[in-house]
């Protein structure tokens, strides 16, 4: 069961560290958006600057080239020049004259190696500065990579450090809860066998109670069989449901409305001439439940009647005759209840 309890606890404690980590991804996305939209912004300000750079090539090349035509247009008229003025002195091109003009071509030559060296000069810079940009903006997507890559390791770390706890949480809990459930049950297991063990105690004493109820109204019957219904000064006699022969010998001191099948009032009001009076009881009121007379029939209804020296009856029909409760009785105030140890059928 223990081990059950484990695997069920893991599992569970699993799809709770799973969810916090689902509904963390979203964090983990968006620092992997900002990495690359930082990359994308350095990468388009690197293209920029190097753009802007390389337009400026252009713009040397343009002026080293206009520079080296006005060179050559320089030239060109410092030759025309030079040649009108010896035409009109009338002198020849060649000699001195000639080596004006040789002078003038290499000074043509000088300044446009100076305007292809320079235009080299600032070419050459441009480039350094494309390449200083290129590193230093490298540099900077480098940096930025690292930043972004520690924030995520970062963030994971803090998500894995959540979701261990929520596991660890979860799977306590699982366990706890999976104890306590287990403990109630066999609380109420124990409960339910102190019941039954209850009941069966009681089925038992119920069957001891029905046996001394049983020698009980044996021994009752048997201290009544001694009276005898031939002392009677009547030869009348009755017929009921539960009884045929002589009348009750003392209803010559009195009855009770009661009538058998010929309508003879055949119930005495008395005990041997002693009245009786309503107690109040009936035989189930004191006794329980289950009391029958000589020939078992049922007389929990019978109402028990007292005398006034302290005597108890009550009425047993099978018999035609009064049964004498007294000894079954203990005064307690003005209640009667049947002693400790006495029972009767129930």
């Amino acid at each position: 069961m223990a081990s059950s309890w484990i695997q069920e606890a893991e599992e569970n404690a699993k799809r709770y560290a799973d969810a916090i980590k689902q509904q963390s991804q979203y964090l983990i996305d968006q620092q992997n958006q900002a990495k690359q939209n930082a990359l994308s912004t350095i990468e388009n300000q690197r293209l920029d600057a190097v753009n802007t750079l390389n337009a400026g090539k252009d713009t040397v090349k343009q002026t080293a080239e206009e520079n080296a035509k006005q060179a050559n247009i320089n030239r060109m008229l410092a030759l025309k020049d030079n040649q009108g003025a010896m035409s009109r002195a009338g002198l020849s091109t060649q000699g001195i004259v000639g080596s004006q003009v040789n002078s003038i071509n290499n000074s043509y030559g000088e300044n446009l190696n100076s305007i292809l060296k320079d235009r080299a000069s600032q070419l050459k810079a441009i480039d350094d500065q494309v390449n200083s940009t290129n590193l230093q903006y490298d540099t900077n997507r480098i940096n930025a990579i690292n930043q972004y890559d520690q924030n995520i390791a970062d963030l994971n770390s803090q998500i894995d450090a959540n979701a261990l706890n929520q596991y660890n949480t979860v799977y306590a809990q699982y366990l706890a809860q999976k104890q306590q459930e287990y403990e109630n049950q066999q609380a109420e297991a124990d409960r339910q066998e102190a019941i039954r063990q209850f009941n069966l105690q009681l089925e038992y004493q119920k069957q001891q109670d029905a046996i001394k109820n049983a020698q009980t109204w044996a021994q009752i019957n048997a201290s009544n069989a001694g009276f005898s219904n031939t002392n009677s000064s009547s030869n009348n006699t009755i017929k009921t449901n539960y009884y045929e022969g002589e009348i009750n010998p003392d209803t010559k001191y009195g009855t009770f409305g009661t009538l058998d099948k010929n309508g003879v009032k055949y119930q005495p009001d008395n005990v041997g001439g002693e009245k009786l009076s309503n107690s109040g009881y009936k035989m189930k009121d004191l006794f329980g439940t289950g009391n029958t007379g000589a020939t078992g029939a049922n007389i929990d209804n019978q109402k028990v009647w007292k005398t006034s020296s302290g005597k108890y009856y009550t009425w047993d029909g099978s018999q035609n005759k009064y049964i004498d409760l007294t000894g079954q009785f203990m005064s307690v105030g003005n209640m009667y209840t049947a002693p400790t140890g006495i029972t009767f059928i129930k």
